[in-house]
Formats: C-alpha cells, sequence, structure tokens
C-alpha cells in the first residue's frame, strides 16, 4: 500500500485484532476484540476524550456472543428488542449478561430511545495493575442493526477456525476412550458416569441377555483363546529403552494416523517426534496430560520438560514422498 493511500476502517480494525467498533462524539465508544484462545469476547468501553481514563471491559462467554450472533443474522433478536422498545424498556433485558465478581460487570443490547436504533450498554469498573479502581461507570452507544450485522459476519468468519479447533480436539478425546467391541468406555476417574438408569437399564436387559450371552460364550471361547492377543505397550517391561531429556516446542497434533510434536534435545536441536495410536492408547491418560499441557504451554509461550523413553526411526511423508529421520516416543519417564 502507497503512502498517499489511507488504510480503509476495515483493515485498521484488522491490525488491531478487532470484529468491529462504534463510535460517538462526544460520548462512549466500543471495541470488540475476540479472545478465542479462552473462550471469550471482550467488549472495550472508552469515554471519547478522557485518554483512556474512564474505560472498562467486559468478558462474555463466547458460546453465549455466539447465540447472540446468530439471532442477529436471523433477525430472531431484532423482533425480540423492537417488542421491548414498543414497551418502553430502556434497558436491556433479554440480551443482557450479567459476569464478573458477584455479577458487578453487565453487557447487553436494547432498542435506543432516541429513534429507530439500537444501544449496546455496558456496566463496569476500570482494572489498573490487576486492580479495579474508581466507581462503576454506565456507557451507552448507539448502534444500527446493519451494523451488528456487519459484526456478525466478521465473527463468524474468525471463529470458524477456533470451533474445528476444538471439534477435532473433542473428536479426538472421545475417540480415546471408545472400544468398537465395547462401546463408550467411562471416564475410569469419574465414577459418576454409572448412573442410576444405567443401573436400572442392566438389570432390565441382564435376564433377556443371559440365555444368549451363554450361547456365545460357550461358541466364541476357541476363537477368543486364538485370537485374542496382548495390547501393545509403549515399553517392555523386561527391556530398558534408551531415555532423552526434551523440551516441547509445539502442541501435539493428530493427523489422523499418529500424533506429532516437536521438541529440542538437551544440545538445542529441533526433534520431530511421533507417538503411534498404540502409545498413546498404552499411555491413556498420562498421553492425554501430556497433550494439554502441551497446549497449555504454547498458548501462554513456554514449553514442557520431560524425559521419554524412545527409539530412532524414519517417516515417510505420503504427499511429498520424502523420508525423515524420527524420534518414536515409547513412554513417559519424568514430567
Amino acid at each position: 500500500m502507497s503512502e498517499n493511500e489511507k488504510k480503509s476502517k476495515r483493515r485498521i480494525y484488522a491490525e488491531e485484532g478487532l470484529l468491529n467498533a462504534a463510535f460517538t462524539l462526544n460520548g462512549w465508544f466500543v471495541k470488540l476484540k475476540p479472545a478465542y484462545a479462552i473462550d471469550k469476547m471482550v467488549f472495550c468501553f472508552v469515554k471519547k476524550n478522557t485518554k483512556a481514563a474512564q474505560s472498562f471491559n467486559v468478558y462474555m462467554d463466547l458460546d453465549d456472543f455466539d447465540i447472540w450472533m446468530s439471532d442477529i443474522e436471523n433477525f430472531r433478536m431484532k423482533r425480540i428488542i423492537d417488542e421491548e422498545g414498543k414497551a418502553k424498556k430502556t434497558l436491556p433485558e433479554t440480551y443482557k449478561i450479567v459476569t464478573g465478581e458477584k455479577g458487578a460487570f453487565s453487557v447487553g443490547i436494547c432498542k435506543s430511545s432516541n429513534g429507530d436504533g439500537y444501544v449496546i450498554n455496558g456496566h463496569g469498573k476500570k482494572k489498573e495493575n490487576g486492580k479495579y479502581t474508581g466507581d462503576f461507570m454506565n456507557a451507552f452507544v448507539p448502534v444500527s442493526y446493519d451494523w451488528l450485522r456487519v459484526t456478525a459476519r466478521y465473527y463468524k468468519l474468525t471463529v470458524k477456525k477456533h470451533y474445528e479447533e476444538l471439534s477435532d480436539l473433542i473428536l479426538l478425546e472421545s475417540s480415546r476412550q471408545h472400544n468398537p467391541a465395547e462401546g463408550v468406555q467411562a471416564d475410569p476417574s469419574d465414577p459418576s458416569e454409572a448412573t442410576e438408569n444405567d443401573n436400572k437399564t442392566n438389570n432390565a436387559s441382564s435376564s433377556e441377555n443371559k440365555n444368549s450371552k451363554t450361547n456365545k460364550d460357550n461358541s466364541s471361547a476357541n476363537k477368543q483363546e486364538n485370537d485374542t492377543k496382548p495390547a501393545s505397550k509403549p515399553a517392555s517391561s523386561n527391556k530398558k529403552l534408551p531415555e532423552m531429556a526434551i523440551d516441547t516446542m509445539t502442541k501435539v497434533c493428530y493427523d489422523g494416523k499418529q500424533y506429532k510434536f516437536m521438541a529440542l534435545n538437551p544440545d538445542g536441536k529441533e526433534l520431530n517426534i511421533i507417538v503411534s495410536n498404540d502409545t498413546a492408547q498404552a499411555l491413556g491418560e498420562r498421553f492425554a496430560e501430556f497433550r494439554r499441557a502441551c497446549e497449555e504451554a504454547v498458548n501462554k509461550g513456554n514449553h514442557i520438560h520431560v524425559t521419554m523413553q524412545y527409539k530412532n526411526g524414519t517417516y515417510k511423508d505420503s504427499k511429498t514422498n520424502k523420508e525423515y529421520a524420527v524420534f518414536y516416543m515409547l513412554g513417559i519417564a519424568t514430567k
């Protein structure tokens, strides 16, 4: 972009990481800033010409904000707020979120009392050096319904990847608890999975299945004796595996076949590390905790230090047909 060309308002918002912003001539303005890493939407209220001395932020859960944006797109919000306006209601009711310690903060949308527009209302207190200071403030920022629709559009565009990542994580973690032969398995650490309804269902079906189960057991006994094999183990019980201290650099990603991540060895050399499905299943919850810790570390700009049991190997990229030297994690010695 040349020096003579002015940046558009939309580009400026993008460079500031904003979905949208609304300003008034002499009153309050609001900026909507996504905080997808913590599943929040931040409403930043600032009073004009105060050099941010009068300002506060309201954090809204992303799931609640998502419902608002859907209601904006299908005009449900418009119908409800217009009805509230006809009833002479001047503060948000249906579309209002109360949050913060002891419900001291809030944000909502209502009908404007001065015309056909709408108003974003915020209530909160300024925070400085980690502490709240001064009095609570109320902000009222007028917007049009088209402004709300534009906000919804950019939200849907930007949140798509975030929800896809969460969906992949849900599928991954749920599949880890799934045994195709037995159905979904309860988390061993959560005894509440065995509910009263489960017990009733089991009791009701036990008599019905008792005879057929006996026949199945007799007919399949020999087959099970020949076919059943012990599960793969990440480390042999009678063989000492080599160990290496590493510092993780990335999240542990799943490519549909195996898990991958990068780490540094004690000499600072980058390593490509692979964890097979068999190893991940054998490690169970310990590997799941390791994955969560790696993701949290990356989000905070940190790393995880572990000592892993491993073996050397190679990995062939099916897309490029190139072969890479890798390390296969077989166990986690320390954490």
